[in-house]
């Protein structure tokens, strides 16, 4: 995933190089939709994390589904 970023980073600055009037203007737009799209990746997965977390620990209680299941 990372690396897929770092790509979409590079292509506007190798384009940049070609015809720089064209992409200078779009590539602060681009760059700016990129790091908000990481920053919800990142937000969501830290989110996913403590709800995965939750459940396992409710799960050592023997409390909730994850618990029962893992009782029987």
């Amino acid at each position: 995933m990372k690396s897929f970023l770092i790509l979409l980073f590079l292509i506007p600055l190798i384009s940049a190089n070609k015809d720089k009037d064209s992409v200078d203007s779009s590539f602060p737009l681009i760059a700016l939709i990129i790091s908000v799209v990481a920053l919800v990746l990142s937000i969501i997965s830290i989110v996913l994390a403590v709800i995965i977390l939750r459940m396992f620990l409710k799960a050592k209680k023997g409390v909730g589904k994850l618990g029962r299941l893992m009782k029987s």
